[in-house]
């Protein structure tokens, strides 16, 4: 927002780092904040809502923090944690606002106006334990949501609760299971995904092809 990054790190809580003057604020006390162990200063996923509340998925539960207090820290300031105790594996949000988050127990949803989040239970699909590992999502421009999980990219539509599971090699009949562990759109609307390995594929939604760059 405005020039700032927030950024997450490895037991070091969450920075903000002020670009123009290359200097960053540390936030690391989480683990008082919360009373829990340092864990919870583990961020391994940020976001930042439309109510200006940032998000962390961290080793010890799903933290939220008004982006005030990273202003001027204060008692005052609203704060949440969910699944408190829970290593949370992502945490990001669509253009309906709902939120989406996973642990070992699962994948949830926090529905637009809802206070508390639910298992996400597609209506046409049983999403095994390895569906539901989603290690990052993004939305596209037609507001289809992605997963990117060990099992593969899982296309996922809000609005009917219907999701599919795409991986190389299903247009032809046949299976090559991939760990997809990040991804966006390019302004040509094809998707970019990146695999555990270190493999990148180019995924065109319209025709359900992926290409290996």
């Amino acid at each position: 927002n405005a020039g700032t990054f927030w950024i997450g790190t490895y037991f070091g809580g969450v920075n903000k780092l002020y670009p123009e003057e290359f200097r960053f604020n540390k936030y690391s006390n989480f683990h008082k904040t919360f009373n829990l162990n340092k864990a919870v200063n583990h961020i391994t996923g940020l976001y930042r809502d439309e109510k200006k509340m940032v998000w962390a998925a961290t080793l010890s539960g799903l933290i939220a923090i008004d982006a005030k207090y990273f202003e001027e820290p204060s008692d005052d300031a609203h704060m949440e944690i969910h699944f408190k105790g829970i290593t949370q594996k992502s945490i990001f949000g669509d253009s309906r606002k709902n939120l989406y988050t996973a642990n070992d127990s699962g994948l949830f949803i926090r529905d637009n106006g809802k206070q508390e989040f639910r298992q996400l239970e597609p209506s046409n699909l049983k999403l095994t334990a390895a569906m539901q590992n989603v290690m990052n999502g993004f939305e596209d421009s037609d507001r289809n949501v992605w997963f990117l999980t060990p099992a593969g990219l899982i296309h996922y539509n809000p609005d009917t609760n219907t999701a599919e599971v795409k991986n190389p090699g299903n247009d032809n009949g046949g299976t090559d299971t991939k760990f997809f562990i990040s991804g966006t759109e390019a302004a040509n609307g094809k998707l970019w995904v990146g695999t555990i390995d270190g493999e990148l594929y180019r995924y065109d939604r319209y025709v359900y092809q992926f290409e290996k760059v």
